[in-house]
């Protein structure tokens, strides 16, 4: 083979590795725009995409790559669908085809984490879809808003939710995107990046990919300000402060020894400058008068988690069966309740929301599979010694955190794209970690 031939065919390999980057990050993209493909033909579109994409990756990566752990996890939901845990077929099927779908997304990106390479050029295609949705939503607002305006008379700012129903369900999207371009920025930074210099000089030196993740990080950033989500904005203000935070007291080159000199004075700076932040989104127009509304809204809270609470003792083993949330709502409703009910349709609590539909059985499962999955990224964020695989655990333990917290309240992995996107970063986390593992086990 002549020295033409052989770049050849090394150039279409290259472009064959970042096509496969970026399969999965455009499905998510679309099924983001089909709103977060809720319903049964959405979610068989979203499906076959994730099948392709599932496909593509196995021509790149050898079948051994498949996690034993996706196996595990497919036989579990078999074994609910056989033994008629689910509830009846027709109303859970497509509940169940989200979850297998989920199964694949995480397997996706569990066989893309154990190329470094492909690890790499994977987050950037991520953060550039997200940074690509955040960038036509901010587009899409001053119509929307102007025509909400026109047909309610409203006099406060209109929340933007783009293509989901829920500015929460939008707000919680976003700031997986503020999450992802930070950690990758960050990242970036620290590996990418010559110490000892200025921090405004190194952004000079970014590599292309750092600025992707710049642009997610303005355009993320402010459709998650435009959302008007109290519970998505403060937690993603928490996850800053954490952030930097834990870089004053991890950091160990020599460049920081005026940090470790100055550390608590900076840690205290940083914690006033959170309170003041906090302090003015809870005082500044439209966020001071949800702020006001607290009371409120944790009444009305407290009220659907009590319907519900008493809905799922009637059925604690098993539940009502997956795809029965609407069938209960129906049949709990009253007339001094439909206004909560009716309204709202969710249980703002998706662990109350998963006990209603599977039970205790269900959730019991749920939580073995979560504990699991996170044992693993807990182990590749406490090993610093692998950067990238460390960065990555980070960045999905802080999404943990964010959507647990925000789940609590709201309601944003019962929508299809929005677990798919977190099944995707589990997947990169424990296929990272399973990767540096074997390698281990190969040294001995």
């Amino acid at each position: 083979m002549s020295i033409t031939s052989a770049g050849q065919v090394a150039r279409q390999g290259t472009r064959s590795r970042t096509a496969v980057c970026l399969l999965v990050p455009m499905t998510l993209l679309f099924a983001h725009f089909m709103h977060g493909s809720d319903a049964l033909v959405q979610t068989a579109w979203a499906g076959l995409a994730v099948c392709l994409s599932l496909g593509g990756i196995l021509l790149m990566r050898p079948a051994s790559d498949i996690p034993p752990a996706a196996l595990g996890m497919f036989l579990i939901l078999g074994l609910f669908v056989t033994a008629g845990f689910v509830g009846n077929w027709h109303q859970a099927r497509t509940e169940v085809t989200q979850l297998a779908i989920a199964i694949l997304v995480w397997t996706s990106g569990a066989m893309l984490a154990r190329s470094r390479t492909l690890l790499l050029n994977t987050w950037t295609a991520l953060s550039a879809s997200l940074a690509i949705y955040a960038a036509i939503a901010l587009f899409s607002y001053p119509i929307s808003a102007a025509g909400a305006e026109n047909h309610d008379h409203i006099e406060h700012a209109y929340r933007l939710s783009f293509t989901f129903n829920s500015p929460n369900i939008f707000a919680s999207l976003m700031g997986l995107g503020v999450i992802i371009s930070v950690t990758h920025i960050a990242y970036l930074m620290r590996t990418r990046v010559a110490s000892g210099i200025p921090l405004l000089a190194r952004l000079n030196y970014l590599p292309r990919e750092g600025m992707v993740s710049i642009v997610a990080l303005f355009l993320c950033g402010s459709c998650l300000v435009l959302s008007l989500s109290r519970a998505a904005i403060l937690l993603t203000l928490g996850f800053f402060a954490f952030t930097a935070v834990a870089e004053v007291f991890v950091r160990r080159t020599s460049e920081t020894v005026l940090l470790k000199k100055y550390r608590y004075r900076i840690i205290g700076a940083l914690v006033v400058s959170f309170g003041l932040v906090l302090l003015a989104v809870l005082t500044f127009g439209d966020f001071g008068a949800r702020a006001g509304n607290l009371g409120a809204d944790g009444a009305g809270r407290w009220s659907l988690l009590s319907e519900y609470w008493a809905a799922w003792q009637k059925h604690p083993v098993f539940g009502h069966g997956l795809g029965s949330f609407n069938r209960i709502n129906e049949s709990i409703t009253t007339m001094d309740n439909a206004a909560l009910l009716v309204l709202l349709g969710a249980a703002h609590n998706v662990v109350l929301q998963w006990l209603l539909q599977v039970g205790l059985a269900g959730l019991a499962a749920m939580a073995l599979v979560q504990l699991y999955l996170h044992r693993q990224i807990i182990i590749g964020a406490c090993q610093g010694t692998y950067r990238t695989r460390s960065y990555v655990a980070r960045m999905t333990l802080a999404a943990s955190v964010f959507l647990f917290l925000h789940n609590m309240i709201d309601f944003p992995l019962e929508v299809p794209s929005v677990m798919w996107t977190y099944a995707f970063l589990l997947g990169l986390a424990c296929g990272m970690a399973g990767e540096v593992g074997s390698s281990r086990a190969r040294k001995r």
